[in-house]
């Protein structure tokens, strides 16, 4: 019976740690889009520059990955579609899976983007072209997210590529020197405060022991001495 019970925990356990590498599967080739698929599916597609990073996915301590649940986008010029905001707020992290748009650096990309309720999401759910790095006015161009191809071309030729729909309209300046802020989540500094005030509770207590063992030494040796 023992044995049983040791067996099922042990497959638990396994299951358990096995379960996020089966959550975070790439996506199947026969839906993964291509550029073409990708320009004509996208609401929007921008040049931006990471500006901030949302509250992280990624459990403290923890062995698995993890990063911003959303970023902040400045708008620097947008290639198809429109929207009235200098800065977006784009779908970045889901829980232990990069399938959003995933920026690690605060240069400019040209991002695809499909609208949502209440921000920006990556095409088809990830599983399409999500972004191109930008140098200057070069592009790295490829054909497919997974393409070891890349192709260096101008970013006119890339809104011709886009399509008859896309066109370039200037928002705002790049900015070598900005800065990506970190924005935490409320409950971050819920239990900041808790900690600060168990920490202090702590302290209060130690004091307070330490006084009340000097008061009762001090008692005894004054009852030695009478």
């Amino acid at each position: 019976m023992k044995k049983i019970i040791f067996v099922l925990i042990g497959f638990i356990v396994i299951s358990l740690l096995s379960m996020p590498v089966l959550a975070c599967e790439p996506c199947p080739q026969n839906i993964n889009l291509n550029f073409e698929q990708t320009a004509q599916k996208a609401d929007l597609v921008i040049i931006g520059q990471k500006v901030a990073d949302g509250p992280s996915t990624k459990v403290h301590g923890s062995q698995f990955p993890g990063g911003p649940e959303w970023i902040k986008v400045k708008v620097l010029e947008i290639l198809k579609g429109n929207t009235q905001d200098k800065e977006i707020q784009v779908k970045s992290w889901y829980g232990m899976c990069a399938y959003g748009i995933i920026l690690n650096d605060n240069k400019s990309h040209v991002i695809f983007l499909q609208n949502g309720k209440d921000q920006y999401y990556a095409v088809n759910s990830g599983c399409a072209i999500r972004t191109f790095s930008v140098d200057g006015n070069i592009v790295n161009f490829q054909e497919t997210e997974l393409s070891k191809d890349t192709q260096k071309i101008s970013i006119d030729k890339l809104v011709k590529k886009i399509g008859p729909s896309a066109s370039r309209k200037k928002i705002t300046d790049y900015d070598s020197n900005e800065t990506i802020n970190q924005i935490r989540s409320p409950i971050y500094y819920i239990f900041i405060t808790l900690a600060i005030i168990i920490f202090g509770f702590l302290v209060l207590l130690i004091l307070t022991i330490v006084i009340l063992v000097l008061k009762d030494k001090s008692k005894k040796s004054g009852s030695k001495n009478k």
